[in-house]
């Protein structure tokens, strides 16, 4: 597996778009500089996500669950930075327009995070990572 496959699956997943190549690079030098080097358990948890998109979100979820500090997480908040700072989608995390029905668009977010969250735990706990 490349690196080029690894950022675009991120970033994919984070904006539905891939990186620009100023983007891909600020990743590489990123990874490099804070030396987030993954295990064997974490490349394994990438390339699944790599051969399956869609489940990427389930991944997050796991990780943010079981493995807080490592390395695949520090990577996804390393994209995470990246896009935030990034003028191209700046409207997607300074949007100061009111929400319409925020109590309903609240209890749904809420609904699919617990969904989101009982299919990592079933994910992380059954699947056995190399």
């Amino acid at each position: 597996m490349t690196k080029d496959i690894e950022i675009v699956t991120l970033f994919r997943y984070l904006t539905t778009h891939p990186p620009s190549n100023h983007m891909a690079s600020l990743y590489s030098n990123g990874v490099k500089d804070l030396q987030l080097e993954l295990t064997q358990k974490e490349q394994s948890i990438l390339e699944w996500c790599i051969k399956h998109p869609g489940g990427i979100r389930i991944a997050d979820n796991g990780l943010a669950l079981f493995m807080k500090n490592g390395n695949l997480r520090n990577r996804l908040l390393l994209a995470t930075a990246i896009i935030e700072c990034h003028p191209m989608y700046r409207d997607r995390f300074l949007n100061n327009d009111p929400v319409k029905y925020a109590g309903l668009k609240f209890i749904l977010a809420i609904t699919q995070s617990a969904c989101l969250m009982s299919m990592a735990i079933v994910l992380f706990k059954w699947k056995k990572w190399k």
